[in-house]
């Protein structure tokens, strides 16, 4: 596996309070995979690895039907973990992952990692805080799709995943963002036409470009339904 400095393994904050020693024994028992974008990292259903790290670049989280419709659950950029479910039931991957660019990701086995938690109280405090914010976000989204009509929830994503990136420019195709919202891509695109039209936002290229953020939420807040 090539060289990993401590400074890359410490883009996780599980990693952050251990010792060079330490990252050199993570470094040790881990395996670094590189991904092209849009190639599988992960499939559903597959004997897990193992928890993962994100590196460098970004991947979709998801899960595929039978017919083909893919549901993203979460993108996962540097510094994120996914996959830290079966670490502890033993259970296979809960979900596909695809890089959405070249990306890298740190794969590390359970049983090492359970070995940290046993270690480092700082690490379990860590997956907890990440355990409670996943679960906050999906009591979040079971709100919205029950409250909100898919363009106040078009509106929602862009404006959560824009101020994630610290970009105006939302990235994923229509195909992609209809399948976060829970909606067909014809709805999600008569959708990103009124949120145009309300000078919210713009398209380019394919992307989609926050124009006005305060009018896209205002959009997502004034669209629940009675």
């Amino acid at each position: 596996m090539p060289a990993l400095s401590a400074e890359t393994l410490r883009i996780s904050s599980y990693f952050l309070e251990l010792t060079d020693a330490e990252l050199e024994w993570v470094r040790r028992n881990t395996e670094l995979r590189r991904a092209a974008a849009d190639s599988m990292i992960l499939l559903e259903g597959a004997e897990s690895p193992g928890l993962l790290i994100v590196l460098s670049g970004s991947v979709k989280v998801c899960r595929i039907a039978p017919s083909g419709r893919e549901q993203v659950l979460r993108i996962a950029n540097a510094g994120e973990s996914l996959n830290d479910v079966p670490v502890f039931d033993g259970g296979t991957c809960p979900s596909t992952v695809i890089a959405l660019e070249d990306s890298e990701v740190l794969v590390v086995p359970a049983p090492v990692f359970r070995e940290l938690l046993s270690r480092h109280s700082s690490i379990a405090v860590e997956l907890l805080q990440t355990f409670a914010s996943r679960l906050r976000k999906v009591t979040m989204l079971a709100t919205d799709l029950t409250l909100l009509d898919v363009t106040g929830r078009v509106a929602k994503t862009l404006t959560t995943y824009t101020d994630l990136s610290g970009s105006d420019e939302f990235t994923l195709n229509q195909y992609e963002l209809a399948s976060i919202v829970g909606a067909r891509r014809e709805v999600v695109a008569r959708s990103l036409k009124t949120l145009e039209d309300e000078g919210a936002v713009a398209r380019r290229h394919g992307h989609v470009l926050v124009q006005d953020r305060a009018r896209l939420s205002q959009i997502a807040g004034d669209t629940a339904d009675d």
